[in-house]
C-alpha cells in the first residue's frame, strides 16, 4: 500500500494535502522486452532479448480544497508538477510498510482539469507518468571502500611437491537490499596499474588496462555504460569485460591490480534497487 508520493515536491496522498489518491498502477513490473522467435520447421522457440524497459506510472486522485480559491492553488500547483520543459523530475514514493523509494519522471500524456458544475472545491485526474530508468531505488547512495586482493602462499628457497600458491585475501561482501540487480558507480583513485575488479556471486568481471597516475581519478557508470578519467576525458578504449551487476542479496567482490600505490583507493557506490514495491 502507498502512503504518500512527493512529486517535484508536491506532496500528495494525505487529506491535508488534498491530492487523494484514487487506483494506482505501473508499481509493479516495468515494461518488459521478450523476444521470443519460433524455429520454423523444428519444435519449439528460440528465447532472444529478455530486457526490462520503461515504466509507466498511473496515478487517478481527487484534487480537494478547502474553498474554491484553495482548489485554485492545488490545481495550478499540480500543473506547474507536471511542467515537462524541465525534463526528468524526482517521484519518491513512501509505502505503508515504511520503504522509501524513488524515480525519475516525466509527464508523458495529456491531464484535464475540468470545472464541473456544482464541483467548486474538487475534481478528479489522472496522470500518466514514465520513467527511463526501470527500476526504484533507495534514496541511499552505499559506499563500500574495496580492499587490494593479495594472493596466498609464501617464497621458500627449497624445491616441494606441495602447491602453496592457493588461497588469498581479501574477498569482500557488499549487500543488495533489494529485489532485483543494482548498477555501481566504481571510483577509482590512483596510483593503480591494470585493475581488475570481478564479482565473484555472479562471475561477471571487467579489467581497465590503463596505469592510473597519483592524484588522479576514474569513475566507472556501470548503468550509463561511461568510463571518465577525472571527471572529462573518455578513456573507455582501455575497459574490456562485463559492466558488472550487483546481485539481490550477498556479493562477494574481489580487487586485483598489477601494482598500487599507497594513496590508492577503489569504492563501490550502490543504491538498494527494486523491480516494484
Amino acid at each position: 500500500m502507498i502512503q504518500t508520493m512527493k512529486f517535484n515536491n508536491l506532496i500528495m496522498g494525505t487529506l491535508e494535502s488534498g491530492y487523494l489518491f484514487g487506483d494506482l498502477t505501473g508499481l509493479g513490473s516495468p515494461s518488459l522486452k521478450v523476444d521470443i522467435k519460433e524455429r520454423g520447421s523444428t519444435n519449439g522457440a528460440d528465447l532472444g532479448v529478455k530486457l526490462y524497459g520503461r515504466r509507466v506510472i498511473g496515478i487517478n486522485m481527487m484534487i480537494l480544497g478547502q474553498n474554491p480559491a484553495d482548489y485554485e492553488l492545488k490545481r495550478r500547483a499540480l500543473e506547474l508538477a507536471c511542467d515537462i520543459t524541465g525534463g526528468l523530475k524526482r517521484l519518491e514514493i513512501t509505502t505503508r510498510g515504511g520503504l522509501l523509494v524513488h524515480t525519475d519522471v516525466i509527464p508523458t500524456a495529456e491531464f484535464d482539469l475540468p470545472y464541473k458544475k456544482g464541483q467548486l472545491i474538487f475534481s478528479d485526474v489522472r496522470l500518466e507518468l514514465t520513467a527511463p530508468f526501470p527500476f526504484f531505488e533507495s534514496p541511499t547512495t552505499n559506499s563500500n571502500k574495496i580492499t587490494f586482493f593479495s594472493g596466498g602462499g609464501f617464497e621458500i628457497d627449497w624445491e616441494i611437491d606441495l602447491d602453496m600458491s592457493n588461497g588469498g585475501t581479501i574477498l569482500q561482501n557488499i549487500t543488495n537490499n533489494g529485489n532485483t540487480y543494482s548498477y555501481p558507480t566504481i571510483i577509482l583513485n590512483g596510483q593503480i596499474e591494470d585493475a581488475t575488479l570481478t564479482n565473484e556471486t555472479n562471475g561477471e568481471s571487467f579489467s581497465l588496462d590503463y596505469n592510473l597516475a597519483d592524484g588522479s581519478q576514474i569513475v566507472i557508470d556501470t548503468y550509463n555504460r561511461t568510463i571518465l578519467l577525472n571527471g572529462t576525458t573518455n578513456i573507455r578504449e582501455y575497459f574490456s569485460g562485463d559492466w558488472i551487476k550487483l546481485n539481490p542479496g550477498s556479493n562477494g567482490i574481489k580487487l586485483n591490480a598489477t601494482s598500487n600505490g599507497v594513496n590508492a583507493s577503489v569504492f563501490v557506490n550502490f543504491k538498494d534497487t527494486y523491480l516494484g514495491i
